[in-house]
């Protein structure tokens, strides 16, 4: 009975967070050219993705079992909790300065230059850097929710994914919308003078 308690509220994030995707995927296709708008964004929300998954995912599911066994000494806890905060931040922020830096010639490496125009490189870039800034905290978000799931609550990271998403969807709107931003095509004009 306790495990049916605290899987519903983690099965509603789940599809919360599956349809928040879906509706993003539909917001990015009323971009100019939104096949090749969402193949830029697609590419660097992978890339950028790959640090949450290698440090933030690894930490925080080691750090679960842990936390779940010191749920009832609430001091021993938090001290767990806040060196797998300072590790993951540890690890992940110079990876985020890094992929901040150094965009143009990552997205080049990993996504090969024969394959990749220079234009879609740089969109890629550009769209990379902004992904770049969030993954640190795309990283805590693993933590902190398994920290909850570990004091066997489930609703506070459902009504806070739930918000997040709602904005996510909301702003992602009024960009797309009102203000006519997006991933859009670029004066690479700079970016070839120097390269």
């Amino acid at each position: 009975m306790q495990v049916l308690k605290l899987m519903w509220p983690r099965t509603i994030s789940i599809g919360i967070f599956q349809l928040g995707t879906i509706i993003t995927v539909t917001l990015v296709s009323f971009l100019r050219d939104p096949g090749r708008n969402y193949v830029i964004f697609d590419l660097a929300q992978t890339l950028s993705f790959a640090p949450v998954v290698l440090i933030g995912q690894a930490i925080a599911q080691a750090a679960f079992p842990v936390l779940s066994k010191e749920k009832d000494r609430l001091e021993d806890f938090k001290t767990t909790f806040i060196t797998s905060f300072n590790q993951m931040l540890y690890l992940i922020l110079p990876l985020s300065t890094l992929f901040l830096v150094l965009r143009i010639p990552l997205v080049r490496l990993v996504f090969g230059a024969s394959k990749f125009d220079w234009n879609a490189t740089v969109l890629t870039g550009q769209t990379l850097a902004f992904f770049s800034i969030s993954i640190f905290a795309q990283a805590l978000i693993y933590l902190v929710s398994r920290g909850f799931y570990a004091l066997h609550d489930t609703k506070t990271p459902l009504f806070i994914g739930t918000a997040t998403t709602i904005l996510m969807i909301g702003l992602g709107a009024t960009f797309i919308f009102i203000y006519h931003l997006g991933v859009e095509s670029c004066n690479c004009d700079f970016y070839c003078d120097n390269n």
